[in-house]
């Protein structure tokens, strides 16, 4: 199916618009980690959430400004759906290890368990900088 200029010229600036939103979301939050700095209410679940945000925004960015971005699987590339499929694939494995590890430590070491909001933020970030990692690696190198 062949695809016309308009057509790809559209995608380009979805994709450039996309790419702006993503990374002035990447920007606020840095703005707000900065006031929050400043005002001197920086807590471990907020510098969590700030990097959350901050660094899933930025990939997303990454990812819209390369033409990987898509919301829907059927607009995928072979390469792109096997990258995809791949870093999924990775993430919700170090989110399964990643739960499971967190509940046996739990079992055996009950105090540890009065900080589990840290705990899943630090889950939830290195799933996140895991897919994104997957995904770049597949995309540029394989």
């Amino acid at each position: 199916m062949a695809t016309s200029e308009g057509e790809l010229r559209a995608r380009r600036n979805r994709s450039r618009v996309a790419a702006t939103l993503c990374w002035a979301g990447a920007g606020a939050g840095i703005a707000f980690l900065v006031a929050t700095v400043i005002s001197g209410r920086l807590t471990i679940i907020n510098l969590l959430v700030f990097s959350l945000v901050i660094i899933s925004l930025g990939a997303f960015g990454i990812l819209a400004l390369s033409g990987d971005l898509v919301w829907r699987e059927a607009a995928l590339d072979e390469g792109q759906l096997a990258a995809s499929r791949g870093a999924q694939s990775l993430a919700f494995y170090v989110g399964y290890l990643g739960v499971i590890g967190l509940w046996m430590s739990y079992l055996f070491m009950p105090a540890w368990a009065s900080q589990v909001t840290v705990h899943l933020g630090v889950l939830a970030l290195l799933i996140t900088g895991m897919w994104f990692g997957a995904w770049t690696w597949q995309r540029w190198h394989g």
